[in-house]
């Protein structure tokens, strides 16, 4: 009868002492889990703090869109019948003549869109995920063209020239605020307007100065083309450089 008693202890001695061995296999196996899933959420931190900054993409693809569908982001131009300047008769949407920049005016960290046709400008900004227009440059109900674009620290100065004389669209950020005044020098009806009442000579070169012989050669800015070939937009520059208008597009390059 011992014999058997002594038989069921050590039975017993032996299931408690792998009992004991198992639990703590397991909760090493555990601690080892915490200390891997610790280290992955680390690693997965570290992954999204080394995402490229999505706003900054935002903004990018918003202004491609802007250059994709430049025409009717434009305000709209008519010829004396009432036809769009812009109509297929007189325009030719694949294949444009531009100018381009980019400029943060208001120095809020925020790089404005610069962009026009021979027709007429505007300039944009990024909001809140979008896209905001804050002017546009051309002189409305007039036959009107652009001949040259001038930019010189936080102002952009517009001439379109005929037999008469020019007319200048200068606009600016001046002293908090954006200014935009026409000067009809050609359409002499005009006069002088600054932001939509009229205005003074003076105010006009306070934005930018109409006297030509005081620009600087640098100040001129490069008229480019705007192409849609190969299922693609591309630039093309004076020079005969040409770069393809995609999410790979370096817009350091166009910074005014």
């Amino acid at each position: 009868m011992k014999k058997k008693i002594c038989i069921v202890m050590i039975i017993c001695l032996v299931i408690l002492v792998s009992a004991c061995g198992y639990n703590e296999n397991d909760e090493a196996d555990e601690d080892m889990s915490i200390q891997v899933n610790a280290v992955r959420k680390s690693e997965d931190a570290n992954s999204i703090g080394n995402e490229p900054d999505e706003k900054m993409q935002t903004w990018q693809s918003a202004y491609l869109e802007i250059l994709y569908h430049l025409p009717e982001n434009l305000a709209p131009q008519y010829e004396p019948d009432g036809t769009n300047s812009r109509s297929s008769y007189y325009y030719n949407p694949l294949d444009i003549q531009i100018y381009l920049g980019l400029h943060d005016f208001d120095d809020d960290g925020i790089l404005e869109l610069i962009v026009g046709d021979l027709e007429g400008m505007a300039v944009f900004t990024y909001k809140d995920g979008q896209v905001e227009k804050i002017a546009d440059l051309y002189f409305p109900d007039i036959i009107w063209c652009i001949n040259g674009v001038d930019f010189k620290d936080n102002s952009i100065s517009i001439i379109c020239s005929g037999a008469g004389g020019n007319d200048y669209i200068n606009f600016g950020y001046l002293e908090g605020e954006y200014v935009l005044g026409l000067y009809g020098g050609l359409n002499v009806d005009y006069g002088v307007t600054i932001n939509g009442v009229e205005g003074t000579l003076e105010e006009m070169n306070r934005i930018y100065t109409l006297n030509y012989e005081e620009r600087g050669k640098g100040e001129h800015k490069e008229r480019l083309r705007l192409v849609w070939e190969n299922e693609t937009w591309v630039l093309k520059y004076t020079s005969g450089k040409e770069v393809v208008l995609n999410s790979n597009f370096d817009f350091d390059s166009i910074l005014w």
